[in-house]
């Protein structure tokens, strides 16, 4: 009885959520864009995004590298498209199974990023100490606790041999913390989703701006720390749940039918880069992000 009371309640839940599930399309529309929309999502792989991803890396890369490129719009972009995918897996997970297992979330997490992770700062601290360079106390416990997003919010972001490490940290913050908010709101349905993201994007976008505007805090925090840039993964979270929407999905198709749109969006974006840096440091980080969600569509 108690097992039967409980896949009632897993499809419940699943039917609140409305997931990725492709609709029923007449013969004559099996070809049609938005077919192909949904066909995709309702996959296990989303192929369209790896060219994103892959722009966004060597975006950075170039950066370091020392080329003339705005390295900090690929880590954007970057943010934007881990949150959609992580929220299209916990989506898809919650339909299959009308429930979200956060032991084998934590643990695929663990194991796709740790190893690398701490490899790479083994390494450099053996290194860095060997050339002479001994990192601080601080700066050691923040590398091997996630943290170093805000060991450089408060040194003032030091040109550091881990410096680098501090996206990696938002991240891990953002898959400690998502999948229990994502769990709590979609109890509630997917419009609980869809209002509670749009409330932190608009949270996160107030407190860093006055953060930036109001208290003077350096751009250093307003960059590096988690709690100022949660609104750029969230609009990849939001994408990911508004996508099976039907007006969504017609959205999407339209802004396929224009190949020169991207073009567009990318002015749009590295204007609002080389803007003024009041307006970069305050709305300007949730409008590009919102401008590489335009994209994901098109991607």
């Amino acid at each position: 009885m108690k097992e039967g009371k409980e896949l009632v309640r897993a499809r419940l839940i699943s039917e609140r959520i409305s997931p990725f599930r492709p609709k029923r399309t007449h013969s004559r529309d099996m070809n049609s864009p938005a077919a192909g929309l949904r066909a995709t999502l309702a996959g296990r792989h989303l192929p369209g995004l790896d060219g994103l991803r892959a722009l966004s890396v060597f975006t950075v890369i170039a950066y370091h590298a020392g080329a003339p490129v705005p390295g900090d719009l690929g880590v954007s972009a970057f943010f934007v498209l881990s949150g959609f995918l992580i929220t299209w897996l916990l989506m898809k997970e919650l339909e299959e199974t009308g429930r979200i297992s956060l032991r084998d979330f934590y643990a695929r997490r663990t194991l796709r990023i740790f190893p690398a992770y701490y490899v790479f700062i083994i390494g450099s601290l053996v290194l860095d100490t060997a050339r002479g360079f001994p990192w601080p106390v601080e700066m050691t416990i923040s590398a091997f606790t996630y943290t170093v997003n805000y060991y450089n919010a408060i040194h003032g972001h030091p040109s550091t041999g881990i410096a680098h490490a501090w996206s990696l940290a938002v991240e891990e913050q953002f898959y400690l913390l998502w999948p229990l908010m994502f769990i709590a709101l979609s109890r509630h349905g997917r419009r609980a989703l869809e209002i509670g993201l749009c409330a932190t994007i608009v949270i996160v976008l107030a407190w860093r701006s006055y953060l930036y505007v109001g208290r003077g805090i350096g751009t250093a925090w307003v960059y590096n720390a988690f709690d100022s840039r949660l609104d750029t993964l969230s609009v990849g979270c939001l994408l990911a749940v508004l996508a099976p929407r039907v007006w969504m999905e017609r959205v999407a198709v339209e802004l396929t039918r224009f190949v020169w749109l991207p073009v567009l969006t990318a002015v749009a974006v590295v204007w609002l880069r080389m803007g003024p840096e009041r307006l970069q440091y305050t709305i300007g980080m949730t409008l590009i992000a919102e401008g590489f969600g335009a994209d994901m569509p098109k991607g």
